[in-house]
């Protein structure tokens, strides 16, 4: 992957960041979660989670329990993903 590719990506991906953080703060409308949040979403499979670059719930899906265990077991509202051209299917799906 090349330094020009990275870059675009990382531009990007800190451009919706940004705005969405924006609109956030400004609508009082919910969290706003970067790379690094792990959702645990599948009932049954425990083991199964994703990793999107952003992510976003609304204040009124947000559980108590989020707050007091740092686990996300429910799905977001809002996903941003950054696809590199060296993902295959099968590190997308």
């Amino acid at each position: 992957m090349s330094d020009a590719y990275v870059k675009k990506s990382l531009a990007m991906t800190g451009g919706m960041l940004t705005h969405l953080r924006e609109y956030c703060v400004e609508h009082i409308t919910g969290l706003v979660l970067i790379i690094g949040s792990i959702y645990r979403c599948f009932p049954g499979h425990p083991d199964k989670a994703r990793k999107p670059d952003i992510s976003f719930i609304r204040w009124e899906r947000i559980m108590p329990e989020l707050s007091e265990s740092g686990r996300i077991c429910i799905h977001p509202s809002l996903v941003e993903e950054i696809v590199s051209p060296c993902d295959g299917i099968c590190v997308v799906d």
